[in-house]
């Protein structure tokens, strides 16, 4: 009997480990699929280099129900790029006002 219950726990074990692998490679394909999607309609990285201007887009307001996202512009200002580290990027505006990390 003590022989059944150890075998029966053994097997549900198992069970739990294909599911647990099942899930895993279900992940993995269903994330290759997104990301060959993705890359198809846009194949590039964008890179800013130091000395590029750009403008940063203020996503943290959009989705606020505040009456004030209606009315205040959704870019900021032109910035310079003054270094980048990794996908982290250093601004500052041509005021010569440094922002971190963006």
């Amino acid at each position: 009997m003590a022989d059944n219950i150890v075998k029966h726990q053994a097997y549900l074990q198992q069970q739990w480990l294909d599911g647990y692998a099942h899930t895993i490679k279900h992940v993995e394909r269903r994330k290759a699929a997104f990301n060959k999607h993705i890359l198809a309609r846009s194949p590039r990285v964008v890179m800013f280099l130091p000395g590029q201007l750009v403008q940063v887009y203020g996503s943290d307001m959009r989705y606020t129900m505040a009456s004030i996202w209606k009315l205040i512009p959704m870019w900021s200002c032109p910035q310079w790029v003054v270094s980048r580290d990794r996908n982290s990027y250093t601004l500052e505006t041509t005021g010569s006002r440094e922002i971190d990390h963006l």
